[in-house]
């Protein structure tokens, strides 16, 4: 049962965290996600060996499929409450919704039936100081944790105050401008004006500006993540970079392309080539800016054998463009595509190489009622049919949480399920769960073909059936 109590009391603290993220919305947001598997495709994957798959092994992706084919589910979330609801069919299996308020937080299930278990603040506060001394120690802290309660509009004003000093040297180091033609992906240009600085100035102003902006408080929680001490880091990378031998700096190409116009395009390039076998071979491109009308961003990094790069393309009137591309081996991609549509989204992926690809298509569109659709379809080996289909929509619902509608609940303080001296409370809950779940499994097996309704059944009663003692052997 303490695992249980876990459970919700890490509900609870998921939801306290999320609240502020619903507070500013109108009325109600809602997803529903819908899966689907083709068993006789994955199937045939199996058995891409020629020979036929066990009986068993077959019967068992059938039965998944079936089970997976069945289910939706759905979430909502409101200003005060949140819930997750997994349905067959149009009955639910499973629910699980928390309510918050100054005194704390309530967690309501279809397997409470009508108990609900509240959770007060004092002990949530208290469960939120002990994860934050660990994160201090360094166990269990992560930069997304840190960033969660960044200050999004006091760092980019650091941020922009921390990084003028480079941006001024730039500016002071423009040479002469050059007029022409220059084609720079794909963009044309009619002048180029250089940036004579070089690697040494332009790293070190970096990690100058960079040092500066994780000083600051708005950074404070990024700058000790994971109980790292990226001050001393950024020391150490200036004194690496003070030791480092000229021949070993890669060389720094700073430019500025202008088109006459509003446009203006920014690229740097750091290359640094192989001079034996086994040496590095290294090449960072980033470039941003617009011109004619069109925004891109275009970075591009070789290290040896290893390649990444990311396109992207914007145009105010017909959408974007983007693409990533990842070469260690095997390779990665990833493109979206506006089309004429407005919000419409096309998208692609691709993984692989050979003969071993899997490679998804999916499309983000507008629904009605302030909606989006969206439909992401996976293909293995080039197989006609998708093996994996995900669909769904997300946006403004009509419907609330309904896990507190309705009849009143009988609210059960968590202190008083973990009490170890009165454990009436927490057995009773539990047998009301075990209880729940053997109707969720009632629930699947009315919402699936019936072989595999069959199957379930018999597996459950084989379960629940205790074993028969072997009969004491005679001398």
């Amino acid at each position: 049962m303490n695992q249980i109590l876990s459970i919700i009391v890490a509900i609870a603290m998921a939801f306290t965290s999320m609240a502020g993220m619903t507070a500013g919305i109108e009325g109600a947001v809602s997803f529903d996600l819908k899966i689907g598997i083709d068993s006789e495709a994955v199937s045939a994957l199996a058995a891409a060996g020629g020979e036929a798959l066990p009986e068993e092994t077959a019967q068992g992706i059938k039965v998944a499929a079936d089970v997976l084919n069945a289910l939706t589910l759905k979430g909502t979330a409101d200003q005060e409450a949140a819930e997750l609801v997994l349905l067959a069919g149009e009955d639910v299996v499973l629910s699980i919704g928390a309510k918050n308020d100054e005194s704390g937080v309530t967690v309501a299930s279809s397997l409470l039936g009508e108990d609900a278990v509240f959770v007060s603040a004092q002990m949530i506060g208290m469960m939120q100081q002990e994860m934050a001394q660990s994160a201090a120690s360094g166990t269990s802290a992560t930069g997304v944790a840190a960033a969660s309660g960044l200050d999004q509009e006091q760092a980019a004003k650091d941020c922009e105050e921390a990084f003028a000093p480079l941006s001024q040297a730039i500016e002071a180091k423009k040479g002469e401008t050059e007029t022409g033609e220059f084609t720079v992906d794909g963009m044309v240009f009619t002048a180029r004006t250089p940036v004579n600085m070089t690697y040494t100035e332009f790293a070190g102003l970096f990690l100058a500006c960079l040092k500066d902006l994780m000083s600051r408080d708005s950074m404070k929680q990024i700058a000790q993540a994971n109980g790292t001490d990226m001050a001393a880091e950024i020391d150490k990378a200036i004194e690496n970079l003070k030791n480092q031998p000229e021949e070993e700096k890669p060389a720094l190409d700073l430019a500025v392309y202008t088109d006459g116009g509003n446009g203006t395009y920014t690229v740097c390039s750091l290359a640094r080539e192989a001079e034996a076998e086994g040496t590095a071979n290294e090449k960072i491109y980033a470039a941003f800016g617009e011109a004619e009308g069109l925004g891109k961003v275009h970075v591009s990094v070789v290290q040896n054998t290893q390649e990444f790069e990311f396109l992207f393309d914007g145009d105010t009137e017909k959408g974007f463009e983007a693409s990533v591309t990842v070469n260690d081996g095997h390779t990665y991609t990833v493109a979206a595509i506006t089309g004429e549509e407005t919000g419409r989204i096309n998208a692609a992926a691709e993984y692989g190489t050979g003969d071993s690809k899997i490679n998804i298509a999916a499309v983000c569109e507008p629904a009605e009622g302030e909606r989006t659709a969206f439909t992401a379809e996976v293909y293995y080996n080039g197989t006609e049919k998708p093996v994996l289909t995900l669909s769904g929509s997300f946006g403004k619902s009509t419907e609330g949480v309904a896990s507190f509608a309705g009849e009143a609940l009988n609210v059960i303080p968590v202190e008083t399920l973990a009490d170890t001296e009165n454990e009436t409370a927490a057995g009773q809950l539990q047998m009301k769960m075990m209880a729940g779940l053997l109707k969720a499994v009632t629930v699947v097996t009315k919402n699936v073909p019936a072989d595999t309704a069959t199957w379930i059944n018999t597996q459950i009663r084989q379960m629940m059936t205790p074993a028969t003692p072997a009969a004491p052997q005679g001398n």
